[in-house]
């Protein structure tokens, strides 16, 4: 329940906005009180309707006659009591139809009409009515650890294309009111998350070398997607598809383990975490010795990898694959190894 405002909170309320409160008692704030505003005009009104609407019915019927307008004075007075922050347009300010650009008190900065502002006092942005720009979305997509592919934005329901870090082989689709308002994301990390798995590397998630080194290679991916413009190659799917290696990923482990001088073990708990950095990082800059990779269909990922297997297969192997499917010759595309 609310606490009850003593008759000189009400009192300090009521001066606040250029008014003088007249009556002597405060009963709740449902109880019309007795005002005179600066023009000597008294009103009635209680305490709720005030704080909606701070305009004397009096003055307002004569500005509406005389075109007369609320001084920016009392403005400045009314965005300063709710802790918001003009920052242009008061050099502008004609009437309630003038538009301010203003920051709340939680740091949100948008453009608002002063009459709508003076009728709410509420951030549409805290509030969660407001319609994000494609920079704030991408903004909060990068806090989650989520490419955002998408560049545009029309409404809640606007589905848009991302990435996760974490799980990058495939293009997933989210609309804003899932992903804001609902608190959804990648649906993969969801899973881990509904699994009990506090931690994918460390306790009681991946542990082989090759599923630890994967999720590591995000960088040499986003290259190739982009390459590719996040298509398949051979069929221009731009869903279900999957990054698929030229040169196997598995000869790629062997190399890096070759490279660093460093064995094999059955888990990842048994390198020490000097060891995995030098692994991930090695494993990145030899992706860029090679071809960088494709974007290829699911169905055909699938049918590749039945047709030369899972791990021996050299980039010979896809070009002939790529002629076979398309009757062209393939190109490969080779990529400096550069982390801005």
């Amino acid at each position: 329940m609310p606490k009850k405002h003593s008759i000189d909170e009400v009192n300090f309320i009521i001066e606040l906005y250029g008014f003088k409160l007249l009556s002597k008692n405060y009963i709740n704030n449902k109880t019309p009180l007795k005002i005179q505003c600066s023009q000597g005009h008294i009103f009635e009104r209680t305490l709720d309707s005030f704080r909606i609407n701070k305009e004397c019915p009096i003055c307002k019927k004569e500005n509406n006659i005389h075109g007369l307008v609320v001084p920016i004075e009392d403005i400045l007075k009314e965005f300063n009591y709710y802790g918001f922050i003009i920052l242009k347009g008061i050099e502008n300010y004609k009437n309630g139809d003038s538009e301010f650009l203003i920051q709340c008190p939680q740091g949100h900065i948008y453009n608002e009409k002063v009459k709508y502002f003076r009728q709410k006092h509420k951030c549409p942005y805290c509030s969660k009515k407001a319609k994000p720009t494609i920079e704030q979305i991408n903004k909060d997509f990068k806090e989650r650890n989520l490419i955002l592919l998408t560049d545009f934005y029309i409404n809640k329901r606007t589905k848009m294309d991302f990435i996760c870090e974490k799980h990058p082989n495939i293009i997933q689709h989210i609309d804003w009111d899932h992903f804001h308002n609902r608190g959804q994301g990648c649906k993969y990390c969801g899973y881990e998350r509904v699994s009990g798995e506090n931690h994918y590397e460390w306790k009681g998630g991946i542990s082989s070398l090759k599923n630890y080194l994967v999720t590591h290679i995000l960088h040499w991916k986003i290259d190739s997607m982009k390459n590719y413009n996040y298509k398949c190659v051979i069929t221009g799917e731009r869903d279900n598809w999957q990054i698929h290696h030229l040169y196997s990923f598995s000869s790629l482990i062997q190399e890096t383990l070759l490279k660093t001088g460093l064995r094999l073990y059955s888990s990842i708990n048994q390198y020490t975490l000097e060891e995995l950095e030098l692994l991930k990082n090695t494993c990145l800059s030899l992706h860029y010795n090679y071809p960088l990779g494709v974007c290829l269909s699911t169905v055909l990922h699938k049918e590749f990898h039945r047709t030369y297997g899972k791990s021996n297969f050299i980039p010979d192997d896809f070009y002939v694959f790529y002629k076979n499917k398309t009757g062209k010759e393939f190109i490969p595309i080779y990529k400096q190894f550069e982390i801005a």
